[in-house]
Parts: C-alpha cells; structure tokens; sequence
C-alpha cells in the first residue's frame, strides 16, 4: 500500500500559485467619477456644468463666442461696424436737401391718403371711387417706405397735413356729385400727382444719399401710373 506524506508549507503554496495562473483574468471595469479624473489627471468631465475642479480649485469656463454664418468667431467691433444703428450708434446724417425732400414728400402724401379717403366715400362715379381706393392704399406704402428712411436718416417727418393743404380738403369737402369728381380728380389725380412726380424726379438725379435716390427712382413708376390713369378718368361736371 501506498502511504501518503503530509503536505508541506513549501508544496502548499506552489499548489495555490499554480492554480492562481490557471484561473481566467476578470474583464477590467470601467473607471468612472473621481477615479476618472485621478488617473487622468484632473481632467474635468465635459457634463460638468461649465465648471472645473482641480486640486480644491473652482472656476467657470466662458461663453463661448458669438459665431457667423461662416462659422468663424465674430468681435463685437465687427458687429457694431456691420449694424450700427442696432448697435445703439447713430444713424448716418442726411444732407439738408435730402432731408427738406424727405418732408416735402412726407406733406404731399399725408395729404393725397386724406384726400383720395374722402373721395373714396363722396365721389360720385364709381371709377373715381375706384381711383380713390386705389390711391389710398399705393401711396399709404410709399408713406410707410418714407417713414422707414427717415428713421434710418435720423429725419423726423411732420404729423399730418399741412394748413394750406388742409384748405384744399375743406373746400372739397363742400361739393358733391359730379363736381366733387371733377375738383378731385384735377386737383389730386393731375396737379398733385405732377408736382409729386417733379419733386421725387429731382431727388432721384441730385440727392446726395444712395438710399434717398434709390427710394425715389423705386417710387416714380407708380406715381407716373397714378397720373395715367387719372387723366383717363371721366371729365365730368
């Protein structure tokens, strides 16, 4: 028969050293949190809020800066200098002529939408009223138009129609039928369209502003319509 020996201390350890080789390797877990950032270094997680912890230390990283279209950062000088009126800077002056055409227009169509209103409800021949209508809603435009100009030129405009004009609106006031169709249309279809078309032709040659010019030049194809088709209104009374 065989006899077994004792194991000694020294073969009980070589067993336990071999069989820890054979044993499989654990996957390694995750580092996560503070572990994270000991092994990195003190690297801040990027979902922290803006705010960096290293060594005791608290700070908060800036905004990030205003970009352009092309994705590059834009300075707020460079901001001011493309836009700046909405920058709070005041706007570019007007010339003194082009600010006196500015209201000399902003008169003549006050005048025309308050006029062309009333022969809108007193004419008599339904293509004065027609006209009329026509005449309130093209020249409130040209108005709203002016009025943005001049706010960009830093222009205030006179409020409603002046005295000598208001005259005019009175006496048309007083008539009726067949001869308020006739005072209307030559007062305001031909005269008022006219002189409207003399002054906005000078501004677009000799207005020192680009922006006044150009709104000029757009304006007169319609106030040259607006005279063609009141002189081919009936004339009556």
């Amino acid at each position: 028969m065989k006899q077994h020996l004792p194991l000694t201390a020294a073969a009980l350890a070589a067993a336990l050293a071999l069989s820890a080789c054979n044993r499989p390797e654990e996957p390694a877990k995750p580092i996560t949190g503070s572990a994270e950032n000991a092994q990195r270094g003190n690297v801040p997680d990027p979902s922290a809020s803006g705010t960096l912890r290293s060594s005791g230390a608290t700070s908060t990283s800036p905004e990030a800066p205003t970009r352009t279209a092309t994705g590059e950062a834009a300075s707020p000088g460079s901001i001011i200098e493309k836009n700046p009126t909405a920058a709070g800077m005041p706007p570019a002056q007007l010339s003194a002529a082009d600010k006196s055409f500015l209201k000399d227009a902003a008169e003549a169509g006050a005048f025309e939408v308050e006029v062309a209103r009333l022969a809108a409800d007193h004419a008599s021949d339904s293509a004065v009223k027609s006209y009329a209508a026509m005449l309130v809603d093209q020249r409130s435009a040209t108005n709203d138009k002016l009025r943005q100009l001049a706010a960009t030129g830093g222009v205030e405009l006179p409020t409603g129609v002046p005295s000598d004009k208001q005259k005019l609106i009175d006496k048309l006031s007083k008539a009726s039928g067949a001869d308020f169709d006739k005072q209307f249309v030559q007062t305001v279809g031909v005269k008022e369209n006219r002189d409207a078309i003399d002054l906005f032709e000078r501004a677009s040659k000799t207005a020192k502003s680009p922006e006044v010019r150009e709104f000029a030049n757009a304006t007169l194809p319609t106030l040259k319509a607006q005279l063609d088709a009141a002189q081919k209104l009936p004339k009556k009374g």
